[in-house]
Parts: C-alpha cells; structure tokens; sequence
C-alpha cells in the first residue's frame, strides 16, 4: 500500500495544478464598468456639441457690427421716449 500512495504523490506532483477558473464576476463587472464609461463620455460629449450648437451663433449674433450708422441722428431724451412707446406700423393690415 505504501508504493502505491508514495506512486499516487509521484504522479500528483509530477502534473501541474490547473489553472484557476476565471472570475466571471469580475469580467463582468469590467464590462459594465467600461461600458458605463464609455456612455458617459458620450453624452457629455452630446451635450457639449448641442451647447455649441446653440451658443456659437448665438455669440456670433451678438458680436456682430456695434456700431451705429452713420446717418442716424444723435440719441436724445425725446428720441428715447418715441422708442420706448408702443407704435403703430403704418404698412400693417388689419
């Protein structure tokens, strides 16, 4: 009995261990991470180029020509009342 259990430890150390299962967990819980990552970048980048979208040519509209054409009358206090009066279009159809 003794030569088979020392042939029975011959043989056992003689093959290596096997490989340990993969940690199904593990992976997976890498994919969800990395998926997860990978759609938050996404949408910030979305709202970054609707934000763009929206606000370029809003700035653009607003930096266009500030200055006032040279043919219109200086600002006075009677010219700032008439603009600030609720007017009637005269070209305007009922």
């Amino acid at each position: 009995m003794s030569r088979e259990r020392e042939l029975g430890r011959l043989l056992a150390a003689a093959v290596p261990p096997l490989p340990q299962p993969a940690d199904r967990v593990a992976e997976v819980g890498a994919r969800v991470r990395r998926t997860r990552r990978r759609q938050a970048a996404t949408s910030t980048a979305a709202v970054i180029v609707i934000a763009l979208a929206v606000v370029v040519p809003w700035l653009m509209m607003l930096g266009g020509d500030r200055t006032a054409p040279a043919d219109l009358p200086p600002l006075t206090a009677e010219s700032c009342r008439t603009l600030t009066e609720p007017s009637v279009a005269p070209n305007r159809r009922p």
